[in-house]
């Protein structure tokens, strides 16, 4: 249970988008007895951005025991144990989110990553065009299927979905690495430079934060 103080003051930070104070609201309010699957999944938040993803997965299963029909606490959950290297381990928990709302975008993402980093591409590839089914005007998912066919050495569906992906978000992360890997996969290192060099001078590489 979550006690009414507790909520409010998380609501107003995450109103004023300041997450690192709700997730410090969350790790006290943990510390003194209240539990509420929202305080398990700020504090697993938290503990993901510090690195530790098998403390974040941990917490995700201790919000999905209390919240057991939510896909986005399974896939919380197996985000954090893909980022840690148990891929077949987030495998399982993407397919228990999917198998809760088939239409789960992070779910399915996720499993494709997993699937993906695992070298299973052809499952991978499937997983990317569901992605691109489910969200058609975003590039993330047809960068990501471009990227992988160039793994595959399939570069003229790479040039395709490449070209996608760069129309529906041209200064992306992912579409100008992309571009850069497309350009390098079929030998034209003057291009690939091109990319790697606007890639690095964009506002998303730019702001990153080092920690």
């Amino acid at each position: 249970m979550m006690s009414n103080t507790t909520l409010q003051q998380i609501q107003s930070a995450l109103r004023s988008n300041a997450m690192n104070l709700a997730v410090r609201l969350a790790e006290a309010a943990l510390d003194t007895g209240e539990s509420h699957e929202t305080l398990y999944c700020l504090a697993a938040f938290g503990r993901q951005q510090s690195g530790d993803n098998h403390g974040a997965a941990s917490l995700y299963l201790q919000a999905a025991e209390l919240a057991p029909g939510n896909p986005s606490i399974l896939a919380g959950a197996g985000d954090a144990l893909r980022c840690a290297g148990r891929l077949r381990d987030a495998v399982r928990l993407f397919d228990q989110a999917i198998a809760l709302d088939p239409s789960s975008l992070a779910a399915w993402y996720g499993r494709a990553m997993a699937l993906e980093a695992d070298s299973a591409l052809d499952d991978a590839m499937a997983d990317y065009r569901r992605v691109t089914e489910l969200a058609p005007q975003s590039a993330a998912g047809f960068s990501a299927l471009a990227s992988i066919q160039v793994r595959t050495g399939d570069l003229d569906a790479a040039r395709a979905n490449g070209q996608i992906a760069l129309a529906l978000g041209p200064n992306e992360t992912g579409t100008l690495q992309t571009q850069a890997r497309i350009a390098f996969a079929s030998g034209d290192s003057e291009a690939a430079a091109t990319w790697a060099e606007t890639l690095l001078a964009s506002p998303a590489v730019r702001a990153e934060d080092p920690v």
